[in-house]
């Protein structure tokens, strides 16, 4: 374990704005996104949870190795901020992807849905990990 470090009420405030926001896109998908893509996109439910099932089973690899790489890091910023500001649009630019529906092709849109959903997973474990270790150590 590092040594503990006592944060002022800023950096509290400003770790919940910024684990509040991560909240508020991911809770969204949790409790929306399954109605949004079999009633607005058309997609099969089976499918739709498909979509879920591999994002949760992706989601479980990349945290996990987004937790060792962000351990590892060096940087000039610090080992968590640069993974921070290097996540933060490329996940906000997913986010509002995943509300488009660009086809009335099933297969496009599961193709679409998919892809989508697997890297704003991926850019959210880039954000969210190094916020979560950086608050613990």
């Amino acid at each position: 374990m590092g040594k503990e470090t006592k944060l002022n009420w800023k950096q509290k405030a400003s770790y919940g704005v910024g684990d509040l926001s991560l909240n508020i896109a991911y809770t969204s998908l949790g409790f929306y996104f399954i109605f949004f893509l079999v009633n607005v996109a058309g997609l099969p439910v089976q499918w739709a949870g498909a979509i879920f099932l591999t994002a949760r089973v992706w989601d479980a690899v990349t945290d996990y190795s987004m937790g060792i790489i962000s351990d590892r890091t060096k940087h000039q910023l610090g080992r968590r901020r640069v993974f921070i500001i290097i996540g933060s649009f490329p996940l906000a630019v997913m986010f509002a992807l995943l509300w488009i529906v660009p086809s009335s092709n099933r297969i496009v849109l599961l193709a679409y849905y998919l892809t989508a959903t697997i890297l704003f997973n991926t850019f959210f474990t880039i954000v969210s990990v190094p916020t979560t270790r950086s608050c613990q150590n």
